[in-house]
């Protein structure tokens, strides 16, 4: 039994025993009550006027309360329509969130279009023009951009460079994102202006794999570049060196990038670096001190893939001129193969550089350490990948992969 019956329950008892005192006093001394007014008399027993009294006193207040809930009547209607509407936001808005995790982008933005029927608010139309972007739908992310709010001017550009570079529109979208590189939201915490930095140099990001060689020569390119940007980046220059070729001039600046670095960064992306300094004797000598640095830190086999390369490529370039280079390399496989003893890739890799010097036998005596003939089936798939630049950029890293 709650508290609340418990109260009222208490309330009518007192009431009632109030009631049973107030007529017993009645019924023994009945009394009466005289009444005169302008010339007029009532006269009547006590407990009729204090009944007529009470009757009275009640329907007074009984017809206020009636007066003050009609009074708030529109009030509580128009609440009640409020708190309908913000249900119903809140409804499509939870709605349009959980599109957007399923990656349903168009869905996200005509959930978002039945708030408008409910309520105004300012972020609403990027948020439908940020869907409507990602549903790849330019004319209604014009559309939408167009009722945003001045205040947030700049999120506004920031959705209209993204949704032009998706479409390829670079000429439009270049002049823009320059401005955004360099400019801040005025009037927002440091937490929102890190979030709009962070994302315009994602919008950059887009902008270099459209243009990976111009955003190479660009002066205005972030100065420092988030490590997930600049790994699709490198792997896009790789994919062009291999292909058609870097010009000169893009490779200088690369290299003039590589320079800028940090070595952690550089470490962190050795394999990268490594698939694009394959293919430019210019960068041999580079290329494989950050292949021995980074092979001294792990061991990893995009990276023993570049390295291999090089010393191959650096090798025939040299013609066998630098002994001391060679003793280098050997020396580095050596230290791998001692901390990563029955390493396939290792061994192709040791193969390898007895080919080079020219030592049959023991190329023969190494690839026999493996139990099949899988080894050696590979290995001569990988010595001729290796002779071509190109092809191994394409297929070296599955070759030296034997399970």
């Amino acid at each position: 039994m709650n508290t609340r019956f418990l109260v009222i329950l208490l309330i009518i008892l007192s009431l009632l025993l109030a009631g049973a005192f107030l007529i017993n006093r009645l019924l023994q001394d009945t009394g009466y009550a005289l009444l005169i007014w302008q010339g007029w008399q009532i006269q009547t027993t006590a407990g009729l006027w204090i009944i007529l009294s009470l009757a009275s006193v009640i329907g007074l207040a009984a017809f206020s309360l009636l007066l003050i809930w009609l009074f708030m009547l529109p009030y509580r209607i128009r609440a009640k329509a409020w708190g309908l509407q913000q249900h119903q936001s809140a409804r499509a808005l939870k709605l349009a969130s959980l599109y957007q995790l399923l990656h349903a982008p168009q869905q996200a933005y005509n959930a978002l279009q039945s708030i408008d029927r409910f309520e105004q608010n300012d972020i609403l139309p990027l948020l439908r023009a940020d869907y409507a972007r990602q549903a790849g739908q330019s004319e209604q992310v014009a559309k939408e951009l167009l009722q945003a709010p001045t205040d947030l001017s700049d999120i506004a550009l920031l959705i209209a460079v993204k949704s032009g570079l998706r479409q390829g529109q670079v000429d439009t979208a270049v002049p823009q994102l320059k401005y955004l590189l360099t400019h801040t939201i005025p009037g927002e915490s440091a937490a929102v202006v890190e979030a709009f930095h962070r994302e315009v140099q994602w919008a950059w990001g887009q902008y270099a794999l459209l243009q990976p060689e111009q955003a190479l020569q660009d002066d205005w390119r972030p100065h420092t570049i988030e490590r997930p940007i600049l790994q699709t980046w490198l792997n896009q220059l790789a994919y062009r060196a291999c292909s058609a070729g870097l010009s000169q001039q893009s490779l200088q600046a690369l290299l003039a990038l590589y320079e800028t670095q940090p070595d952690t960064e550089r470490d962190a992306l050795a394999a990268e670096w490594l698939a694009i300094f394959l293919h430019y004797p210019a960068a041999y000598t580079m290329g494989l001190q950050l292949a021995h640095q980074s092979l001294q830190q792990r061991f990893t086999l995009p990276v023993l893939s570049g390295w291999l390369g090089l010393v191959v490529q650096y090798y025939q370039a040299t013609q066998d001129s630098e002994a001391a280079m060679f003793a280098k390399f050997d020396f580095c496989l050596s230290d791998l193969m001692a901390r990563y003893p029955a390493q396939p890739a290792l061994l192709l890799s040791q193969a390898v550089l007895h080919q080079l010097q020219g030592n049959l036998q023991a190329v023969q005596h190494v690839l026999q350490q493996w139990p099949n003939t899988t080894l050696s089936k590979r290995f001569t798939l990988l010595w001729q990948a290796l002779q071509q630049p190109t092809l191994y950029g394409q297929i070296g890293l599955t070759l030296i992969k034997v399970y």
